[in-house]
């Protein structure tokens, strides 16, 4: 990860950026910023490793990738009723519908 990287406004890291590894011993959690620049390593050990990340976006903003427009019609009428909810093609109380109604039933359009 990039300490600092957080509060950065108009910079990357580059290949002459210093980075820090987070090596902790198992059991170990860490939180940081989605803002940080960070990347994954490889497991090198035998065992599996688990990840968690949890997210909070409120109902205004609006998703990093628009799935209803990236995702042919075509190929989510396909997929599992999960996999599309997953896509957005769910409703969760007020939020998510489509001109009242709930998105699904624009795969039939």
């Amino acid at each position: 990860m990039v300490p600092g990287s957080h509060t950065w406004v108009d910079r990357r890291p580059d290949e002459e950026t210093p980075t820090v590894k987070a090596v902790m011993p198992a059991g170990s959690v860490m939180f940081f910023l989605g803002s940080v620049f960070h990347g994954g390593g490889a497991n090198q050990t035998q065992r599996s490793r688990c990840g968690v990340i949890l997210e909070y976006c409120v109902g205004w903003v609006r998703p990093q990738e628009n799935h209803f427009l990236g995702v042919p019609k075509a190929i989510v009428r396909e997929l599992p009723v999960r996999l599309q909810e997953l896509l957005g093609y769910n409703v969760h109380g007020l939020l998510g519908n489509v001109d009242g109604r709930h998105p699904r039933k624009y795969l039939a359009d």
